[in-house]
């Protein structure tokens, strides 16, 4: 459900069309994430996770950031690892 609040609050808060809405996935989120994107045709951004520490990479977040992402999972912790993402800063670039 929280992925379909993204789409709706982007198409009526920032003018985002239906069809180019974008959601920011970190290849260690959960499954479902890709899933709820198919089922609400949403374009799925998957970005990679740092080698080292398996938190998403801060980098490829912000590069993958644009005018129709509604929304960029992390995890806390996430699926399969149990690691934290950097959630603060996260949050700063989003």
């Amino acid at each position: 459900m929280a992925v379909r609040t993204f789409k709706y609050y982007s198409m009526n808060k920032k003018n985002i069309k239906s069809t180019k809405c974008e959601l920011i996935i970190p290849r260690t989120a959960h499954a479902a994430f890709h899933k709820a994107c198919e089922m609400y045709e949403i374009k799925a951004i998957s970005i990679d996770f740092d080698n080292n520490t398996f938190k998403a990479d801060i980098n490829a977040i912000e590069n993958a950031i644009n005018e129709n992402t509604i929304g960029i999972i992390a995890s806390a912790p996430d699926y399969a690892h149990g690691i934290v993402d950097d959630i603060e800063r996260i949050g700063q670039i989003s």
